[in-house]
């Protein structure tokens, strides 16, 4: 249904009188101190009821148009609520009012509150605090309120423009060509027209008018004059050109997951990070917005590029894994901008089917946990608790995880986030028979993408990415100190993967400001003499809210699924059980692969099942009489070494594709042991079947490896059925078992289980190479150079700090190794669960006894609030 014809005539009315609105409101407003503590989240005003977190004014506020909901303030075209979640329905029957404008989900008042507060009130309030809260808090809300309807305004606007050149919009909107659309919305005349009947307005209201002749006014008409050309012009284009953008179609979101149908789908996290970060209401059908389902990240961020969606979502980083290297290197060679982020706090839960009883169902051998690869590690102590022996199996995302529940029958349950509201998981004849799987909530940071930057909120972060060369020391502590002698506070420093090997170093950084504000510039244009080139990939308001929905799961004790009890023994249940010790298969032994690096036939823990890409390390680099031992996480290799149940150990610290292990990273920071020696094994994907490639029904493989195989999956098994499974080498003992199942795996696996090498190589991309780390209780002084025929082997040190707080704590860290020359290879944040909470794990040139390096280590201790040393190894 189209709109109504609207001109500009119609709206200029309203227009002025908007004007007056704000005017008014902020003259009010001037007669109160701007009153910080009215806008702290500290509670320094007394206790909020329980469960909110927000401020005074927050709290004031929401009740405010809880109150308004109820007359239908918030079914009107041009109101938009601050709080729109959790909102009474009217209790005045609905009005019939003509169709102005096209539905749509477009409220910024998150960022309209944040200027208020930051750069509005400071302006025209006096400073100070005079404990006039509640008053101060009432006007701030009137003030807010008419900022927010001039602003939102700009819908009705932009429509009138639409329809009076609707060809020629059409066209800027087909081609997405957002700035296109803001130069044909401004009118630089017509603005400054209306900036010199504020100004008047507010030097007549702002004055008594029995002293008209002692120019001393409310509020200064410059101010509000300012204001205006600075926040309101601006946010109203911004409000027209996000309208403009959906005018033809309601807004399409992509984001990873699996296609459903409408009435089966599922509110997974992306879907729920999606709707906040469009600011949308839960459960709202008031503003039409679409969601479409894509396989993976990568594809989020082609379609955004190829305008089959407006906007895509992805997962940026979580408390548990880090910064996802993979998503920042497919956003930044895309040109696609980073525009909004939330984090979103979630525990897991089991999910059976409701007609099935359960924890019957553990017992069986044939029981099979579906779930997220994250989701699975995360649960994977419960999940060996109540689901002994039971078959992990790794899907996309948590609605895929509950249709294969469903399709495998009463031997499955499912274990996915709690923000799958309850009854959407009773629709679905489904029920909750365990909550609070896991200890603590986890973290993922979605951030929204699209293809242009909004204007500045006055409390932005920025994301960029730059690249140096690397050819001398101290060029990463110099970049950072562009940041620092600008003032410019960096929150954030990622080291990424090159891109190929002897390429350009790169490193993401997060630093607090817009790529408009002129420190920021300054900094940029500092950093441009400093580094090969840097690119902006995002900026959007910081402080990202943190949400959290979980289904009320009556009746079900946190851990414990309904009707079951504790097994026995559960409170003595190993965090880190050891696995078999597996003798080294004889004609895979390459003994001396190790650079020299002799065991000397010592038991070597691995990230297991047997047969996996760490074990097949082991065995070509420290074969022999080495026994190799299968532990099931990253976690309980490194505490099997440190408890000294095994004297070395073998684990993933980066790929050349995907970065650093994540898990290794937050497992080293921790640990009281030391890494010793790297070595670097290619990742090569092997197809093992026993017969003909022609008679192959089923491909079976962790769902990452039939990723990475889906080019010569597609070439040359088309027909075949791709089966993801909880790991390769479960995959290989699947396709031991013949049935037309082949599996992609090792050829190591091939070998343990029986299984024929049909063809090695099947990856698609055959440059990726997995660094592995060797840890051991003791470190290793330089004298093990001497393996190398007495000469001396390139050493990389590998040190964890945490920098004290401030912007300059970093570089400051850093410029104690720039100081003394030492190369910076590599700076990995450690995931700490806390969004705020900083601690780098960093990896440079040279030895721990090296002079240079010692020197740097004990600067560093006095810099940082902690710090240590986690070895000096070989390069490999």
């Amino acid at each position: 249904m189209e709109p109504q014809a609207l001109q500009l005539a119609d709206l200029r009315g309203q227009l002025i009188r908007q004007e007056e609105t704000i005017i008014f409101a902020l003259i009010e407003r001037a007669q109160f101190g701007c009153n910080p503590a009215v806008y702290s989240t500290d509670k320094v005003l007394g206790m909020m009821p329980d469960g909110f977190n927000g401020s005074f004014l927050d709290f004031m506020f929401r009740e405010t148009e809880r109150l308004h909901a109820l007359v239908r303030r918030y079914t009107a075209p041009d109101e938009m609520a601050f709080f729109p979640v959790g909102l009474p329905d009217p209790m005045l029957d609905s009005m019939d009012s003509p169709l102005l404008i096209v539905p749509n989900a477009i409220n910024i008042n998150r960022k309209i509150k944040a200027i208020y507060e930051t750069q509005i009130l400071p302006g025209t309030a006096p400073p100070g605090d005079d404990k006039n809260y509640g008053s101060a808090a009432v006007c701030d809300i009137a003030a807010l309120q008419a900022l927010s309807k001039r602003i939102h305004f700009g819908k009705f606007i932009a429509e009138a423009k639409f329809q009076a050149n609707r060809e020629k919009y059409s066209a800027l909107i087909r081609a997405r060509d957002s700035d296109g659309l803001m130069a044909e919305l401004t009118k630089p005349v017509v603005e400054e027209a209306v900036l010199a009947r504020v100004r008047l307005k507010a030097s007549t209201y702002g004055q008594d008018p029995q002293k008209m002749d002692c120019k001393s006014y409310k509020v200064e008409p410059d101010v509000i004059m300012s204001l205006y050309r600075t926040w309101v012009m601006p946010l109203t284009k911004e409000v027209q050109v996000a309208y403009l953008l959906q005018r033809l179609d309601p807004p399409i979101v992509g984001y990873v997951g699996l296609a459903r149908p409408a009435d089966r789908g599922f509110t997974t996290a992306p879907v729920l990070a999606a709707e906040h970060c469009l600011a949308r209401s839960a459960g709202s059908t008031q503003h039409p917005v679409r969601f479409d389902a894509f396989a993976d990240a990568a594809a989020v961020v082609a379609a955004v590029l190829s305008n089959v969606t407006h906007f895509g979502v992805v997962a940026l980083e979580s408390s548990d894994e880090g910064i996802s290297r993979a998503v920042l290197r497919q956003i930044a060679s895309s040109g696609l901008l980073i525009t909004s982020e939330v984090w979103l706090s979630a525990g897991c839960v089991a999910v059976a089917p409701a007609d099935v009883a359960w924890p019957a169902a553990q017992s069986s051998t044939q029981l099979r946990v579906f779930g997220t690869q994250r989701n699975l590690g995360r649960c994977s102590r419960w999940i060996a608790k109540w689901c002994e022996g039971a078959a992990h199996v790794a899907v996309t995302d948590d609605a895929g995880a509950l249709d294969a529940m469903v399709a495998s029958g009463s031997g499955a349950i499912a274990v996915v986030d709690d923000t799958i509201p309850t009854a959407e998981i009773t629709r679905a004849n489904l029920t909750t028979v365990a909550n609070k799987l896991v200890d603590t909530e986890g973290r993922i940071r979605y951030a929204v993408i699209e293809r242009s930057l909004a204007g500045p909120s006055g409390t932005d972060r920025t994301s960029l990415v730059f690249k140096m060369d690397g050819r001398s020391p101290g060029e990463l502590s110099a970049a950072l100190g562009c940041f620092h002698e600008n003032k410019v506070n960096l929150t954030q420093l990622q080291s990424l993967p090159p891109a190929e090997e002897g390429s350009e170093f790169l490193f993401y950084v997060e630093a607090d400001g817009h790529p408009t504000d002129p420190a920021f510039v300054a900094a940029l244009g500092r950093l441009s003499s400093v580094v090969a080139s840097h690119q902006i990939i995002g900026c959007y308001m910081r402080g990202g809210d943190v949400l959290a929905q979980s289904p009320e799961n009556a009746g079900v004790t946190a851990g414990v699924p309904g009707g079951a009890t504790e097994p026995k023994g559960s409170d003595k249940l190993p965090l880190s059980p050891i696995g078999t010790d597996l003798p080294l298969a004889p004609a895979t032994q390459q003994p001396g692969a190790g650079g020299g690096f002799d065991l000397g036939g010592e038991r070597v823990a691995y990230l297991g099942p047997a047969g996996t890409h760490s074990h097949q390390a082991v065995i070509r680099h420290f074969g022999g009489s080495t026994s190799a031992v299968p532990m099931p996480t990253i976690e309980s290799v490194v505490l099997a070494v440190e408890t000294g149940d095994v004297p070395y150990a073998l684990v993933p610290w980066e790929n050349s594709a995907g970065g650093a292990v994540a898990q290794t990273v937050a497992a080293l920071a921790s640990t009281a042991c030391f890494v010793v020696h790297e070595v670097y094994c290619r990742i090569e994907h092997c197809l093992l079947f026993n017969g003909d490639a022609k008679d192959i029904t089923d491909v079976r493989s962790k769902a990452e490896a039939l990723g990475q195989c889906a080019g010569w999956l597609d070439a040359h098994v088309p027909n075949a059925r791709r089966v993801p499974c909880e790991s390769s080498a479960k995959a290989t003992q699947d396709a031991a078992t013949g049935n037309g199942i082949a599996a992609i795996g090792t050829e190591t696996a091939g070998a343990l289980y029986g299984v024929q090498t049909l063809e090695r190589g099947v990856e698609d991309n055959h440059e990726n190479t997995t660094r592995f780390v060797l840890l051991a209780r003791t470190a290793s002084g330089p004298s093990l150079m001497a393996v190398t025929g007495g000469v001396r082997s390139p050493f990389r040190t590998l040190l964890r700090f945490s920098p004290q707080d401030g912007a300059e704590s970093l570089p400051a860290a850093l410029a104690a190794l720039a100081r003394r020359a030492i190369p910076v290879l590599s700076v990995v944040p450690v995931p700490t669960g806390a969004p705020w909470l900083k601690t780098y794990v960093v990896e440079v040139s040279g030895h721990r006894e090296d002079a240079a390096v010692g020197a740097a280590l004990d600067e560093l201790g006095r810099l940082c609030s902690s710090t240590r040393w986690l070895g000096s190894y070989t390069s490999a």
